[in-house]
């Protein structure tokens, strides 16, 4: 892997996309919005940082309810993601 970062990277663009992200999910809190992945779920708390409170996650943790519960979205921000095909070669000859 190379030492140098893309332009994107050294411009600060995924750190600009995470806050884009966060600031679009407090917006939907002050509004008392609902989350775009659950059914009639509206915002109750959104959490930066959340390394605190036990979870593996650094970005940040949303609480929705809806009619049937409580809901808790732990998001990673990326701004790029890939999947690729891992090929094994076997070592018996």
């Amino acid at each position: 892997m190379s030492d140098k970062g893309s332009v994107f990277q050294k411009g600060g663009g995924g750190t600009n996309f995470e806050q884009l992200v966060q600031t679009a999910f407090l917006t939907t809190l002050i509004i008392r919005g609902n989350v775009p992945c659950i059914a009639s779920g509206e915002l109750s708390e959104v959490a930066l940082q959340v390394t605190n409170r036990g979870y593996e996650t650094d970005d940040f943790l949303a609480i929705a309810k809806s009619t049937s519960g409580e809901h808790r979205l732990l998001i990673q921000v990326k701004h790029d993601i890939s999947f690729s095909i891992a090929i094994m070669k076997s070592s018996k000859k």
